[in-house]
């Protein structure tokens, strides 16, 4: 039957695009890590001379009495904080093997990178064996979704026969 070759290769096209994505997330997460990374460091220059700690210098911002200044603290405090969130998801993501890469990727996954991966995320084909694994789960994925339309229209494909 048609029907089962078609689940098939939808299942296949469509689980071969995972590594893709996770890829272009990592280079759109890359991206991201490095120009956040030249920030802070120019605030650690800063610092340095002042003769403060990059700590000690978001604090003297935070704490002082003018609002302006210490709102100014405060984006410093959340860009540190970023920076080390996006860091652990970006050595994550790069040092984890191919099997474990999917939990690496959905564990720390930033929900804004990865919609603005998707508004931009190009289709691809890579020959690599991790596409090899996901187009052979996509097979019986879809191998899946055939048997279980099949099931669910077995029932009534019998009521409807006289």
């Amino acid at each position: 039957m048609w029907l089962d070759r078609l689940c098939c290769t939808v299942g296949v096209l469509l689980f071969i695009q995972i590594p893709q994505l996770m890829e272009q997330y990592r280079l759109m997460l890359s991206g991201r890590t490095f120009e956040l990374r030249y920030q802070v460091s120019l605030l650690a220059k800063a610092a340095a001379q002042n003769h403060k700690s990059l700590n000690a210098y978001i604090d003297k911002f935070v704490q002082s009495s003018d609002s302006d200044f210490a709102s100014q603290g405060e984006l410093m405090h959340q860009m540190t904080q970023r920076l080390d969130h996006l860091n652990q998801a970006l050595e994550s993501l790069s040092q984890s093997s191919p099997l474990a890469r999917p939990l690496a990727f959905v564990s720390h996954l930033d929900w804004q990178i990865g919609r603005e991966t998707l508004a931009q995320f190009h289709p691809g084909l890579s020959f690599t064996l991790e596409t090899g694994l996901y187009a052979l789960f996509g097979f019986f994925f879809g191998w899946l979704i055939y048997r279980l339309m099949r099931a669910l229209a077995s029932p009534l494909k019998k009521k409807v026969t006289p």
